[in-house]
């Protein structure tokens, strides 16, 4: 595969990623199969872009913020993985950098399976009172 190749899978991915740091669902979902399916940690999985829209939205109410910062991009082809930390703030305003991996498998240029491994649990903690 040519560094071209390799360039623009990682600008798609990036563009994907800073749909989501945006919280703009409609912008994700436009990077993903109309079958794809995604899976959330242990959450169960979600099939079709409009369940995974409605799947962000509901999310992004829980949060305020979030920042992808890119650790490595590994390429296999139509699969790939991108490590990462998330920079969050919950709901409470607190700062939280949790460590990411995503798994994403490509059909026809656009993602088709999409993995989340990460323990985003901290996010939902109430601080002490």
């Amino acid at each position: 595969m040519s560094t071209l190749v390799l360039a623009s899978k990682e600008a798609f991915i990036r563009e994907m990623f800073d749909a989501v740091d945006r919280q703009d669902a409609a912008a994700f979902v436009a990077f993903l199969t109309d079958n794809v399916s995604f899976r959330f940690g242990n959450m169960p999985i979600l099939v079709g872009r409009e369940a995974v829209k409605e799947g962000s939205d509901a999310f992004y109410n829980c949060i305020r913020s979030l920042k992808h910062e890119y650790l490595q991009f590994f390429d296999n082809g139509d699969s790939w993985i991108v490590e990462q930390t998330v920079h969050y703030v919950d709901r409470w305003g607190r700062d939280h950098s949790l460590p990411c991996v995503n798994v994403l498998r490509f059909t026809d240029g656009k993602v088709s399976d999409y993995r989340i491994y990460m323990n985003n649990s901290p996010l939902f903690i109430p601080p002490a009172t």
